[in-house]
């Protein structure tokens, strides 16, 4: 009898995992819904004092001149230069292999 109701009581925590499971999905999900709506905000936030405030203007800007130095500077390193060709064939490649499927699929309609 003992037996039957320890199998009884596991059978029973079995069930209810599935249900605390979705719980915590649906819980995750709101986090993440949550998450990204806050962030949204702080970004909107951020580029309004931005644009409002000179001296936070101003280093956007230098931080921007620096960016583009770097990058040149980067791109005249001939590995950086070769791999960054490499990659902008293979996305070329990507664009026309995206590209025959969509006709493919229009050709079937």
């Amino acid at each position: 009898m003992k037996g039957i109701i320890a199998i009884l009581l596991v059978f029973a925590s079995c069930l209810a995992l599935p249900d605390s499971a979705m719980a915590a999905e649906e819980k995750l999900a709101e986090l993440l819904k949550e998450h990204k709506a806050n962030m949204l905000e702080l970004a909107k936030l951020r580029q309004k004092a931005v644009s409002e405030d000179e001296e936070l203007k101003a280093l956007h800007e230098q931080i921007l001149e620096l960016h583009a130095k770097m990058a040149n500077k980067l791109d005249q390193k001939p590995e950086i230069r070769l791999l960054n060709d490499k990659i902008i064939g293979i996305e070329k490649q990507i664009e026309a292999e995206r590209a025959e499927a969509e006709k493919k699929s229009l050709m079937k309609e």
